[in-house]
């Protein structure tokens, strides 16, 4: 949550003058995309796991864009409420900045996040798993599911 908190405000911050990515946030949504470099095999296969496990809890995100009350730094700090199974993680702008932005956005339409999650095995692991494992395709159904 922390990652994906972080990487959205980097990126409204860089497309405020980009109307396309304005639009596509209260339209669409977000897709914050997750790599990983494990194998499908032994002990990586847990980790890949738990790490799908945690990225697909990412659907139950939504971010908020506020108006700020000051321009004083604490007042722009995102802030996170909600519980496991929903959380808005609210994203104050200065005041300059919020009335350039779009009016749905504006009037607090949450934006909806859509997290994928890339896994390239690169090692000898990974080539005995696709040699002598079907676990693997398991694996990468349950991904695209």
């Amino acid at each position: 949550l922390a990652a994906l908190a972080c990487g959205f405000v980097m990126r409204l911050y860089a497309g405020l003058q980009d109307k396309d990515f304005l639009r596509q946030l209260h339209l669409v949504g977000l897709v914050a995309q997750f790599e990983s470099l494990l194998s499908t095999y032994s002990e990586e296969i847990g980790m890949l796991e738990d790490m799908e496990v945690g990225i697909s809890d990412l659907q139950k995100v939504m971010f908020k864009i506020t108006e700020a009350k000051t321009d004083d730094l604490r007042e722009l700090q995102p802030s996170v409420c909600g519980r496991r199974d929903h959380y808005t993680v609210e994203v104050p702008l200065p005041q300059v900045i919020f009335q350039t932005l779009p009016e749905e956005i504006k009037e607090g339409k949450p934006l909806r996040v859509f997290p994928v999650l890339f896994n390239v095995g690169i090692n000898e692991q990974q080539t005995i798993a696709e040699r002598y494992c079907s676990y693997s395709l398991f694996i990468l159904k349950s991904l695209l599911l």
